[in-house]
């Protein structure tokens, strides 16, 4: 990718989100790190009890460039941590009553991971970004398959999705903790997507499927919720997750996703609180460098009282 595509990507970011504040956060700052669950600071909660376990193929993470326990330093690894950084400065700041913010404003301990269009790279992202947080930041994991008419995260992992979201929001008696999956990856549990309905897309826009997110983030506010959800243009209830996370990450792709469909995106989780832009497929030439550099001109929360 050409420095001028480069600045070009920033121009486009600083536009769209032109009535945003800027967020900025001291890297290594000690409110970054995650409180443990034992912290009084944090209410006693439940452990999330997961009726099965799923094995997860390290051999195919690798194969597929995907952060791996075996391979925890990596390019990837590396260019995450930045973006590691600041969602666990927005999920666990120094005030607990923080993260949920204001009038049950959504917990920060919630990611809505998304995009414009279907195929910037979103799931991938999501996965890396959950592997990455469990390996290294002493953080548990609850990755969310929230993309429920285009699920991929499952065939990414190539994993059987069985029992997941969609059965337990059709189901108000089914205890949430029967669909989850734990894994052979330490603090990282799966949600799949769970069974195809006529009535998927319905299901996610359901007033349940808001009710379930913010249990999910107050029953476990020591652990991060992060969801794969469905491409903000895909559908008219495609935000609904991002609505209700306390913060979204957007992913676009490099030298594809134009600024009028990146400023439609962004004009669809606009009362959002904090809401970040992380520019994907990136050619190798690019350093590092300019890898954190839009993604620091990218990340905005608004202003109070907007």
């Amino acid at each position: 990718m050409s420095m001028h595509a480069l600045e070009k990507a920033l121009v486009m970011a600083e536009r769209a989100a032109a009535r945003l504040e800027r967020l900025d956060i001291a890297a290594g700052d000690a409110s970054a790190r995650p409180r443990a669950a034992n912290d009084p600071g944090l209410p006693t909660r439940p452990a999330v009890r997961s009726s099965r376990r799923l094995i997860i193929d390290l051999a195919r993470l690798e194969g597929r460039g995907l952060i791996s326990p075996r391979r925890p330093v990596s390019r990837l690894s590396e260019e995450l941590r930045l973006i590691k950084r600041q969602v666990l400065a927005a999920a666990f700041p120094p005030e607990p009553s923080a993260a949920a913010g204001p009038n049950g404003a959504p917990a920060g301990n919630a990611l809505a991971v998304t995009s414009a269009v279907d195929g910037e790279g979103k799931t991938f992202i999501a996965l890396n970004l959950a592997i990455s947080l469990a390996i290294d930041c002493d953080t548990h994991v609850l990755l969310v398959d929230g993309d429920v008419l285009r699920p991929a995260l499952f065939d990414l992992l190539g994993l059987e999705s069985g029992l997941g979201l969609i059965d337990v929001l059709q189901d108000p008696t089914l205890d949430l903790g029967t669909a989850i999956a734990a894994t052979n990856i330490p603090k990282l549990s799966l949600l799949p997507a769970g069974r195809q309905t006529a009535f998927s897309a319905e299901l996610l826009g359901s007033r349940r499927m808001r009710g379930l997110m913010r249990e999910m983030a107050g029953r476990y506010p020591d652990r991060m919720i992060i969801f794969d959800s469905p491409p903000l243009l895909a559908a008219s209830d495609s935000a609904v997750l991002a609505h209700e996370a306390g913060q979204v990450l957007i992913v676009v792709e490099a030298g594809r996703t134009s600024e009028a469909t990146l400023s439609s995106a962004l004009a669809m989780v606009d009362d959002c609180p904090n809401v970040a832009l992380l520019l994907n497929k990136v050619s190798p030439a690019v350093s590092d460098w300019d890898f954190g550099r839009i993604y620091r001109a990218a990340r905005y929360r608004k202003p109070p009282g907007r």
